[in-house]
């Protein structure tokens, strides 16, 4: 590999991590305190629900709408800028007016066009590191690590500050998210004209379906812990300090993964990744429903590098594989529809059922769905050929392109 390759496959690597640090610096600020901020703003809790329930299920079908558009223009980075523009205007027009009507249409704006971008920008990564073989893993930690520091910076806000100023971290960090997008690698590619049969047979394949129910119940079976994972633990009596230390450890051993996977399993499938994050999810839910102390749910936590990261890593090697080139962003918005639309949104309401009349013994359940995932990750591996995880790398000497083709 020529000096000028490798500084281009640096330059790669920075405008790529940026893109990803600063989608996840907007989502650890929201992810956690955006209800804080609308129930500040007047909504009820009730009101709250209704509304984070109903972004999981609009982006079921907006994401694929904008994806096909995507497609058909044979670029993402230009229309992944217009979302991000029109997500700020959209947000800052939350800091006006007293209806709340107004407040709750504005949020699912935000919300359709904030989750619209991350499947564009997921299939740009894609096909860039494909083509100039480099590490997903190395690239997609950074988003990680951002959303540590947003999800830290946001609650020694609120220790300062009212809830109803969170309106203005947020559009920081989605101004950030505008200049990730401007930033990001143009990925062109020939534009297809993509029709709706296209989209319905890529759902319909076999194939695609047992990946999408291996990967849903697996990612799924983290409801119990997104919706109830603090206050069970406080109810528990664990402080509200070692609590976010929880949390944390679950990322931090996910970002030592993503930096690590080219390393320790270049030669994994995709689908032996995701039967690995369903294994560990069938031992880490149901230990948490059985154990209280710090001293065990620290390591337990760190089976989040598996239950979420392994699992992600080896849905997006699969999509990489076996999505054609010319359906690459449609099929991640499908992807992301399903598995973050239709069945989170289902999981989430299991878990509200279960976690009402259970309690922390919901875990359990959650471990049932892991079993699921597993159970469809073995039937995947079974009917699918066996590429490596990660891809081999390039031969030296060989050119990086100027843009990633797909």
């Amino acid at each position: 590999m020529t000096g000028a390759t490798r500084a281009a496959d640096r330059a790669v690597y920075g405008r790529l991590s940026f893109f990803y640090a600063s989608y996840f610096l907007l989502a650890g600020l929201m992810l956690p305190y955006w209800p804080v901020w609308l129930n500040a703003r007047g909504l009820s809790v009730t009101d709250v629900g209704l509304v984070l329930s109903a972004s999981y299920w609009l982006k079921t079908v907006v994401q694929p709408l904008i994806a096909r558009r995507a497609d058909q223009a044979g670029e993402n980075r230009r229309i992944m800028v217009i979302l991000a523009a029109l997500a700020v205007l959209a947000m800052a027009s939350l800091t006006v007016g007293e209806s709340l009507w107004l407040v709750a249409l504005m949020a699912l704006v935000v919300a359709s066009f904030q989750h619209a971008i991350l499947p564009l920008g997921e299939s740009a990564v894609l096909a860039t590191t494909a083509a100039r073989g480099l590490d997903y893993g190395r690239i997609r930690l950074w988003g990680s690590v951002t959303f540590i520091i947003a999800s830290v910076a946001g609650g020694l806000w609120l220790e300062r500050f009212a809830p109803a100023s969170l309106i203005w971290l947020f559009l920081i960090a989605m101004g950030a998210v505008i200049l990730g997008c401007l930033w990001m690698v143009p990925a062109r590619r020939t534009p297809a004209e993509i029709h709706w049969r296209e989209m319905a047979g890529l759902i319909a394949e076999r194939r695609f379906l047992v990946f999408l129910a291996a990967v849903g119940l697996t990612q799924a079976s983290h409801a119990v812990m997104l919706a109830y994972g603090a206050l069970y633990w406080l109810d528990l009596g664990i402080s509200e300090n070692l609590v976010g230390q929880l949390y944390g450890a679950g990322v931090v051993a996910e970002i030592i993964l993503f930096a690590l996977i080219g390393k320790l399993a270049p030669g994994l499938s995709p689908a032996r990744f995701i039967a690995f994050g369903a294994l560990a999810g069938v031992i880490r839910w149901p230990l948490t429903a059985m154990l209280s102390d710090p001293l065990w749910l620290f390591p337990l936590q760190s089976l989040h590098a598996l239950t979420f990261g392994a699992t992600h890593l080896g849905a997006m090697a699969f999509l990489s594989r076996h999505v054609p080139a010319r359906l690459s962003a449609t099929g991640q918005a499908l992807y992301a529809a399903m598995i973050g639309g239709v069945l989170m949104g289902a999981a989430m309401a299991v878990s509200a059922l279960a976690y009402d009349r259970l309690a922390g013994d919901a875990y359990w359940v959650m471990g049932l769905f892991s079993l699921g995932g597993l159970v469809a990750a073995t039937v995947l591996a079974m009917i699918t050929p066996r590429p490596p995880l990660i891809p081999p790398a390039r031969p030296r000497g060989a050119a990086g392109s100027g843009s990633a083709r797909h």
